[in-house]
């Protein structure tokens, strides 16, 4: 009886300890969304560095832009995944004014179809005064 519950116990461990070829097992597979809430001057700049939200194939794209801008746009600062959102705020305010830009951060397309992909949706609120 002991020997089959030993038994047991090591094919249970053994088969939780493998994944599939493909698996990262370090990684997170899936989509997760990420808030940030800031508040800068007019006529001043605000910079995010999108490399924490990705990888070395991933690509950021803006998928709602501002209304009220002079620059509001992504810039690949290298070769791998170090991109940068740059916004700018118009410096003529008469009052405060409330911007979101949306940015998405996914796998790069490599004429693959990708089956675990990870994928992650920023949305910036950005009060400017």
């Amino acid at each position: 009886m002991k020997k089959l519950l030993f038994s047991t116990l090591v094919a249970s461990v053994a088969l939780l300890s493998c994944y599939k070829q493909g698996d990262n097992p370090n990684g997170y597979h899936g989509s997760r969304s990420v808030t940030i809430d800031t508040t800068i001057a007019s006529g001043t700049t605000y910079e995010l560095s999108l490399q924490p939200y990705g990888d070395a194939d991933d690509v950021a794209t803006i998928k709602t832009q501002a209304a009220n801008y002079i620059t509001s746009e992504i810039v690949n600062t290298g070769t791998s995944f170090s991109s940068v959102y740059h916004f700018s705020a118009v410096s003529n305010l008469k009052a405060p004014l409330n911007e979101q830009v949306v940015i998405a951060v996914t796998e790069g397309n490599h004429g693959q179809r990708h089956i675990n992909t990870d994928s992650t949706l920023i949305t910036i609120n950005i009060k400017v005064q």
